[in-house]
């Protein structure tokens, strides 16, 4: 397996992506239904870049009409960013669906969180107020490329290895593209 594919595959995908994260805490308030089916209340969180989707998740699972998401796998959703993301054209919607696993998933609530998301990105706690009742409570934080994160550090980052490694992986695949392309001669005995 060649290495240095792997390193550039890694660097592009994990170096190289903005990043949102989106941390629930709790919901509360939310329509008692429990009457009718196992309250297991999910958030589905859908990003939107004017009226396009860039992303849709699903968090952990909360209990009853007042979930606590806090602490549990899966209460972090993460979406990455398309390259030079407006942030300030991005708005976050987020339902509280009550999970069912014969029939479709009943929709408690629903909200527009951050219109635009540049507003809410900052890492704080904030309470939102949902549609038909209830509240929300969530933080949201937009994470720059972690190459950009470690230059403004100023970590030793060589630059040149990257390079070197880029031109390398670039060059093998004009390689590869080129053979397909060029028969292959072989000797006739």
């Amino acid at each position: 397996m060649n290495t240095s594919s792997l390193y550039v595959d890694d660097f592009q995908e994990s170096e190289l992506t903005e990043r949102l994260f989106i941390t629930f805490y709790r919901a509360s308030g939310l329509a008692d239904v429990s009457w009718l089916i196992k309250m297991d209340v999910a958030a589905h969180a859908f990003l939107y870049d004017e009226s396009a989707v860039v992303g849709i998740a699903r968090t952990c699972i909360g209990k009853g009409n007042s979930p606590v998401f806090d602490g549990k796998a899966g209460a972090i959703l993460e979406f990455a960013l398309p390259p030079q993301p407006r942030l300030d054209r991005m708005s976050l919607v987020i339902q509280l669906r009550c999970c069912n696993f014969f029939l479709q998933d009943t929709i408690l609530a629903s909200g527009t969180v951050g219109k635009p998301v540049i507003d809410i990105a900052d890492g704080q706690i904030h309470d939102f107020q949902l549609d038909p009742m209830g509240s929300l409570t969530i933080s949201v934080r937009h994470e720059a490329p972690r190459l950009s994160q470690q230059l403004a550090r100023g970590s030793s980052f060589d630059v040149s290895h990257l390079q070197q490694t880029i031109e390398l992986e670039s060059t093998r695949r004009e390689a590869s593209d080129i053979s397909k392309v060029i028969p292959v001669l072989t000797p006739q005995t």
